[in-house]
């Protein structure tokens, strides 16, 4: 089975999408890696992404690209904005969160990861997405998180439902259009208070846009500031 010419690769249960696509690249130039469950899904910063069965985990994968890896946050943008889309387009009343989660109520729904190593003017890239598609239960993050069953009562087809979105975020993934906007409007941060917390401080700011570089800027104590990293919680 392939999807946009990339070849599928299909698990009921890995450790992580992430850890397979990264044991196929010895062998495979490209593909996308699709598992059932995760025993050790990953999301931002190392944190724990909880995998049950009945969600949809994939991982794009593709050796030796010709790839700027400052255009590495434009291609989370783009993924999120890829599933942010299709979502609608099913009647969800999604939002988007800076810079790799999508939520529905409050309650994230997906989670985006890239991955770049560079080497010399070649750079293997991965991409993964996992979205909560007919989970019920997501252990300790039942409060903060959701699935698209919980919210429509209605049980999908993850198959279909797969090369749906994996069609959608193949095309858009390296896209090098301006997307910021599209993807700030679907986020709904314009004018938003919120707190900034990264490894050295923690800080306020009012956000006001999106860089060109996808970074997310606002006002600090009146300065405008660029937010290159750290949890960004509404306050």
């Amino acid at each position: 089975m392939t999807v946009n010419g990339l070849k599928i690769f299909e698990f009921d249960q890995v450790s992580s999408t992430f850890d397979v696509a990264k044991q196929l690249m010895s062998t495979h130039e490209k593909g996308v890696v699709i598992a059932k469950s995760q025993t050790c899904g990953k999301g931002k910063g190392e944190r724990k992404f909880v995998s049950n069965d009945g969600g949809l985990y994939f991982t794009i994968f593709y050796k030796n690209l010709q790839f700027n890896p400052s255009f590495a946050l434009k291609s989370v943008i783009n993924a999120g904005l890829s599933v942010y889309e299709v979502l609608v387009s099913l009647g969800f009343d999604a939002k988007l969160k800076w810079p790799n989660d999508v939520l529905i109520n409050g309650k994230k729904v997906c989670g985006i990861l890239c991955e770049t190593l560079t080497c010399g003017d070649k750079t293997d890239f991965m991409c993964g997405v996992g979205i909560n598609v007919n989970s019920t239960c997501f252990n300790e993050f039942n409060d903060i998180a959701t699935s698209l069953f919980l919210q429509s009562r209605t049980k999908f087809d993850i198959n279909q439902f797969a090369k749906t979105v994996i069609q959608k975020v193949l095309q858009n993934l390296f896209d090098e259009n301006d997307k910021q906007t599209q993807f700030f409007n679907a986020s709904q941060m314009m004018g938003k208070t919120v707190l900034v917390t990264d490894a050295n401080e923690s800080y306020v700011v009012q956000i006001n846009g999106l860089s060109q570089d996808g970074f997310l800027c606002g006002l600090r104590d009146g300065v405008q500031t660029k937010i290159i990293c750290g949890d960004v919680k509404e306050v």
